[in-house]
């Protein structure tokens, strides 16, 4: 499952069935890969040919994001924000373990 992605909405945050999230990468994320998979054909590329697996292959998504209690002190949630490569921080409920929101890495100044 996907959600919004717009001027409002910079994070993607896959999830399963159950709502707990299994991976989350950045709209940066998407514009890299249809870069890069445009220069491969020449600066064609039909969007409806590549679906959000091919995506979630071409990078390292388990490296980008980490996951954390929503309960947990902000300051936690920037010390798992400066680790090497974290770019998303996904919310949990623990009880649950869904996905409640998201903070980005903004411009890596903590």
């Amino acid at each position: 499952m996907i959600g919004l992605v717009d001027e409002k909405h910079h994070a993607i945050v896959c999830v399963d069935r159950a709502g707990r999230p299994t991976g989350a990468f950045t709209s940066a994320d998407v514009t890299r890969y249809i870069a890069t998979r445009a220069k491969e054909l020449d600066g064609l590329i039909a969007l409806t040919e590549h679906k959000v697996s091919h995506l979630i292959e071409s990078i390292d998504i388990g490296a980008l994001w980490a996951s954390m209690d929503e309960a947990a002190p902000v300051g936690l949630a920037v010390k798992a924000l400066q680790k090497p490569r974290i770019q998303v921080l996904v919310g949990i409920d623990v009880e649950s373990g869904k996905a409640t929101g998201v903070i980005l890495r903004a411009h890596r100044r903590y």
